[in-house]
């Protein structure tokens, strides 16, 4: 899945367009499963090993480079991120609607 934002948008909307507009059917039914526990293992374990995991060793100066191929990494980890994130709260908001 590729639903990176183009880098220059500044408008909400088209970035969410980008975000939501790859999701199939299959991801939403996948991404509904589960509770808030297996949600927050699931973001630990992405940011444990492609963002924290991937880091080049920091400089004399405690400062990181970061190399392309990691800008890339971390940008499509958070982009299906979010995408789960806007799957997971319309099925919440859904339900709790739904019962009013």
């Amino acid at each position: 899945m590729d639903a990176r934002p183009r880098q220059n948008q500044a408008d909400p909307k088209s970035i969410a367009s980008d975000l939501t507009g790859h999701v199939s059917k299959a991801q939403i039914s996948t991404w509904q499963k589960g509770d808030p526990a297996d949600r927050a293992m699931e973001s630990f374990k992405v940011a444990k090993e492609d963002a924290f995991g991937q880091l080049p060793e920091p400089s004399s100066h405690s400062s990181f480079r970061l190399s392309d191929e990691y800008v890339t990494t971390a940008t499509e980890a958070v982009a299906l991120q979010l995408s789960k994130a806007g799957v997971r709260l319309a099925f919440v908001l859904h339900n709790a609607f739904r019962k009013q």
